[in-house]
């Protein structure tokens, strides 16, 4: 008896952002000091006898040079301590790929956030 082939394919990018879009929250503060444009924070619901993990600190900067993951003149980092002149990362991705979906969803919610107080000003 011939048993079917159970492997799946691999996850599209699309399908990977559009699962992690569901479970996670990304939440967008406005700064515009020095080159800082915004904070963001990364809210994982982790069910109702757990709460949420709360991840506090990614910024977003202006930078003179293109991001490629982002396209635009823009960076963001993951929480990160400053030792004398150095800055630590406190948050690490072990797969690339997914810290790379993590700054477009930061990204694309720092655009909106901003086109919404955009608005805001302008009514």
């Amino acid at each position: 008896m011939d048993t079917p082939n159970l492997q799946k394919k691999p996850l599209t990018e699309q399908e990977i952002r559009d699962r992690l879009q569901k479970l996670i929250i990304v939440e967008i503060k406005l700064l515009d000091k020095n080159n800082t444009l915004a904070a963001a924070n990364i809210i994982l619901p982790l069910g109702s006898s757990i709460g949420t993990l709360s991840i506090s600190g990614f910024l977003i900067f202006n930078s003179s040079k293109e991001n490629p993951i982002l396209g635009a003149n823009i960076n963001i980092t993951p929480p990160s301590r400053q030792v004398f002149n150095k800055y630590y990362p406190q948050v690490y991705f072990s797969k690339k790929e997914f810290w790379n979906l993590l700054q477009k969803m930061i990204f694309e919610k720092y655009l909106l956030t901003k086109e919404e107080q955009l608005k805001k000003v302008l009514i």
